[in-house]
């Protein structure tokens, strides 16, 4: 019988020691649980703040555009404003120009055509009043400069 008891405690204590094993096992995995629910925890703050993050700098990113927009279009029409201006601006420089300014006050050649006496001009027009000989006068018109 004493085997039998001998073997009866083995065998407790054998179980015994798995049970203890198997608690600290148990104890391994709630810890390993409790780490994990933590670092998920912490990951889903973390993707909250990311996720804040990444919108405002969406919402920044829109106003840049919308400002690049802004200002892209008052460029525009900055430059077609100067395109404008500089039309005028040469306009008004040829006006006053000091070539413009020669040409308009180097004086004019008019020509006039004697008719002769007979009233009848050499090209066959009628004459305005009687002149004596088929000269031709040259006179010097000047405008006053403005």
């Amino acid at each position: 019988m004493q085997t039998q008891v001998e073997e009866a405690n083995a065998r407790i204590n054998s179980l015994l020691a798995e049970v203890k094993s198997l608690k600290e096992s148990l104890l391994l995995e709630r810890e390993a649980k409790e780490e994990a629910r933590k670092a998920q925890a912490e990951a889903e703050v973390r993707n909250k703040e990311l996720l804040k993050k990444v919108e405002d700098s969406d919402r920044k990113v829109e106003q840049l555009q919308e400002l690049v927009h802004i200002k892209h279009e008052g460029l525009e029409d900055k430059i077609s404003n100067s395109k404008s201006e500089n039309q005028v601006l040469r306009q008004q420089a040829l006006v006053v120009s000091p070539t413009a300014k020669a040409l308009s006050a180097r004086p004019r050649t008019v020509i006039f055509q004697r008719i002769p006496e007979n009233g009848n001009a050499p090209n066959g027009e009628a004459a305005v009043g009687p002149v004596t000989d088929m000269t031709l006068a040259v006179a010097n018109v000047c405008e006053p400069e403005s």
